[in-house]
């Protein structure tokens, strides 16, 4: 049984450590990102779980970490998928090429017909319910995605889409914690019948 934490939203990355949940993306520029639409750290930590395509870490390579290897993400993603299953968020951010092309369970999608648009899908095409789906491209340093003028337009668009989900769930987020709250205490007192270890 998965014990998670009722959030309304969920922030998918390509690897992340089970230990690094509570202070994730530490070395990144997605904090500056949300700063830039008006939240601050504290604020993203209430609204969203933290999760990604494995739940270990990858090594380092010469641009950033190496990629999970499909076997790791397929090992992990029923897991993945029970957790979204379980809490039904508003809105799902996938972040990266990998984590944006899984969630929306197109395997060769370009970022850029991905960044700057607001998909309504079954998330990973498995997922029971359709979800809001605002893909970011990795913050990572390393990247030089938005090196190109026209990237850099697709992410601002995508910026204020983000905004736009986020605003609303802010404003409905006692209302929405109720129900999730409800929805989680059945979701895990089924779990509990069917999974009694």
């Amino acid at each position: 049984m998965i014990m998670i934490q009722t959030k309304p939203a969920i922030i998918i990355g390509q690897a992340q450590k089970p230990e690094t949940r509570d202070t994730p993306f530490i070395k990144s520029h997605l904090w500056k990102w949300f700063a830039r639409i008006g939240y601050e750290q504290d604020e993203i930590m209430r609204l969203f779980h933290f999760d990604a395509l494995v739940d270990q870490g990858t090594p380092k390579g010469k641009k950033g970490r190496v990629p999970p290897q499909p076997e790791q993400m397929k090992l992990y993603r029923p897991k993945l998928v029970q957790v979204i299953n379980a809490m039904a968020p508003r809105l799902i951010v996938p972040i990266g090429n990998l984590a944006v092309r899984a969630a929306l369970n197109q395997r060769h999608l370009p970022l850029e017909e991905a960044v700057g648009q607001r998909f309504v899908r079954h998330p990973f095409g498995t997922c029971g319910d359709e979800t809001v789906l605002i893909p970011l491209p990795h913050p990572s340093g390393v990247s030089l995605w938005l090196n190109s003028a026209h990237n850099k337009s697709l992410f601002e668009q995508a910026l204020y889409l983000l905004k736009e989900e986020m605003d609303m769930l802010a404003k409905k987020r006692p209302a929405l914690m109720a129900g999730f709250e409800m929805r989680l205490k059945d979701y895990f007192f089924t779990a509990i019948i069917a999974d009694p270890a």
